[in-house]
Formats: structure tokens, sequence, C-alpha cells
């Protein structure tokens, strides 16, 4: 029930390993059960995980739908 701000610190760091070796920067993922398809989407996400505002007191934030 809370946010490990270094599972998500460590998250970003290894997508921007892997996009900085994937050829044109960018990875697809070709998976029907994902909620993502590219590490854009992927990245967008932990980096949402690392901001803090106000709706972060929202106790029902913990239902958000995760991809």
């Amino acid at each position: 029930m809370y946010v490990d701000r270094r599972l998500f610190q460590s998250s970003l760091d290894a997508v921007n390993r892997a996009v900085a070796l994937a050829p044109g920067g960018r990875l697809v993922m070709d998976d029907a059960n994902l909620g993502m398809k590219s590490t854009d989407e992927l990245k967008a996400e932990v980096e949402r995980g690392l901001t803090r505002d106000v709706s972060d007191l929202n106790p029902l934030k913990i239902f958000r739908a995760r991809k």
C-alpha cells in the first residue's frame, strides 16, 4: 500500500538502458495481453509512479488500473 520509489527508479533506469541499446532507440512489444505496446508507454507509466501530487493523498488511488 505504498510506492517504492527505489523500485520505480531502478525500473526507469532499466527502461533507459533498453532504449539506449535498441535499434532506433525504441522497442515494441507484440503481446496482446500487455496494456503497453512500446517502451515509450512503459517509460511514461514508470515516470508517473515517480511523480507526487495532491492526488496521492486519495486512498482510492490504490485501485487504479496499472498497465
